[in-house]
């Protein structure tokens, strides 16, 4: 239950470092590049929180939250890319053939200082280390080829839709089926998209 909690005035210091890059070029195939870098991210803000939780994952346990002090949260070498590259013909359907989306961070950094858990001192600022940990570990190379086909098939899909429809005036069906999806463990749900609207 939400008995308080706010912040206010938050200070964000490293932004005027950051680097970005976008080209796009169209010839006889679409190219678009993007490149964001943060060298350093720091926020700071005042916080004020009194929660108190029920956590019905952990058979009920309860917790208090309650706390005065400094959020501050921060992180060094932050950078996103996007690369990609497909098709846009003057008649047809565009394509995204190639798709590579990369993005990182470095010394995760969180703290909520003076605050209380059920009475007993902790500012969280392990909770940062485990995420960072998490994070390093799972985006690993062939995690990124799997990601990076997913985000390649949504985005193709939803750019390059070619739609069917049938309607069929005796049952009041409308049917929409897209193209299929390459990624082999999305193939049966992706291979055929059927909506399927009926009016009751």
């Amino acid at each position: 239950m939400f008995k308080k909690i706010s912040y206010r005035d938050p200070q964000a210091s490293g932004l005027m470092e950051l680097t970005d890059l976008l080209k796009f070029n169209y010839a006889t195939t679409l190219t678009i590049d993007i490149d964001v870098g943060l060298p350093a991210l720091q926020i700071t803000s005042p916080y004020d929180l009194d929660l108190d939780l029920i956590l019905t994952v952990l058979n009920d346990t309860s917790l208090s939250l309650v706390g005065i002090g400094d959020l501050i949260f921060g992180a060094s070498d932050l950078f996103l890319n996007f690369h990609g590259k497909g098709l846009a013909p003057v008649i047809g359907f565009m394509r995204l053939n190639e798709l590579d989306v990369d993005l990182g961070f470095k010394n995760l950094e969180f703290s909520l200082a003076c605050l209380e858990i059920n009475g007993t001192p902790n500012d969280l600022g392990h909770f940062a280390g485990l995420i960072q940990s998490v994070f390093d570990l799972v985006w690993t190379d062939d995690n990124k080829v799997l990601v990076n086909e997913m985000i390649r098939c949504a985005i193709d899909d939803l750019i390059s839709v070619r739609i069917t429809i049938i309607c069929v005036y005796k049952y009041e069906n409308l049917h929409i089926i897209t193209r299929h999806c390459k990624i082999q463990t999305f193939l049966v749900e992706m291979q055929h998209w059927c909506y399927c609207w009926r009016r009751l």
